[in-house]
């Protein structure tokens, strides 16, 4: 946005008074100070600036689902879960917990192909 910005061509022309743009800029001057300012972070910082010191529009974010089915969903998404942790603990606690079903076969456990051949 500052590289489009009438602010990037007054540097440019500051540096070389014969610098034309490409392109036309598309934003002006107070634009580019702020987009040069908020350059590396998030970019709704970038619209809230423009919000709050120019008068821009509020950006438009979506917003999150809020009906049973959605969250029944979550709900058991995580017993789910806390059934496998219980299921693993109980199994610890009895001495016959099998990580292979988490990590799958050992290397040193498989068969090597035949370097003879």
């Amino acid at each position: 946005m500052f590289v489009r910005s009438e602010l990037y061509v007054i540097e440019q022309r500051r540096q070389d008074p014969r610098y034309k743009p490409s392109v036309p800029p598309l934003f002006g001057a107070k634009e580019g100070k702020i987009a040069r300012a908020s350059r590396g972070r998030d970019p709704l910082h970038l619209f809230a600036a423009l919000q709050r010191q120019l008068g821009y529009p509020e950006v438009p974010r979506p917003k999150p689902r809020d009906d049973t089915g959605t969250k029944l969903e979550t709900l058991s998404a995580k017993m789910r879960e806390l059934e496998t942790r219980l299921k693993l603990i109980e199994s610890e606690l009895k001495g016959q917990v099998d990580l292979t079903q988490f990590l799958g076969k050992p290397e040193l456990l498989t068969e090597a192909p035949d370097e003879d051949a």
